[in-house]
């Protein structure tokens, strides 16, 4: 399997972002919702630089985050948050490089795949452990709690995505 360094490097880097912006911006809100600072950079590494690095790098980043600064419980929280982001960063890679989507429809359709991972993968660990995560809770939590940062990233994830192909920093098809 032949490494492309480019996209190596820039999955390291949106990595790094995955785990530092959290630490920056993750108390901010705007109009009483959370900005979504770990997925951010995900989105952008799957679209970037593909499934595989998006997948890796989406998994990775919560549990890292996790055990450097101690702000959110392994288990469930990231790891059901681990399984989430690597479905992020797996189907924006997947539809918007290998199946040549448009960016706004491989953006949504990855990031309702991802809650909806979420949702299932973090009912059944709760359920197992004898607690409850009902559909309220969820699109409480995980939906309306957050929509500044899905409109953010809505807005923005497809104009730097755009800007990169355009200025041909990254190319779509690029491997």
């Amino acid at each position: 399997m032949r490494v492309n360094l480019k996209l190596f490097v820039l999955a390291i880097i949106l990595g790094v972002l995955g785990i530092l912006l959290p630490w920056f911006f993750g108390e901010i809100t705007i109009f009483g919702t959370g900005l979504l600072p770990m997925e951010f950079p995900i989105l952008l590494c799957g679209m970037i630089c593909g499934l595989g690095y998006g997948g890796v790098i989406g998994a990775i980043v919560p549990i890292l985050y996790s055990l450097i600064f101690n702000t959110m419980d392994i288990y469930p929280l990231g790891v059901a948050t681990a399984i989430e982001l690597c479905a992020f960063g797996v189907l924006c890679g997947l539809l918007y490089k290998t199946l040549k989507q448009n960016v706004y429809v491989s953006l949504l359709l990855s990031m309702f795949g991802g809650r909806t991972i979420y949702y299932i993968v973090y009912y059944f660990m709760l359920h197992y452990q004898g607690k409850t995560y009902t559909a309220d809770m969820f699109i409480n939590g995980e939906v309306l709690n957050v929509l500044s940062g899905i409109a953010i990233q809505i807005i923005f994830i497809p104009l730097i995505v755009l800007i990169l192909n355009k200025t041909g920093i990254v190319h779509k098809g690029e491997r």
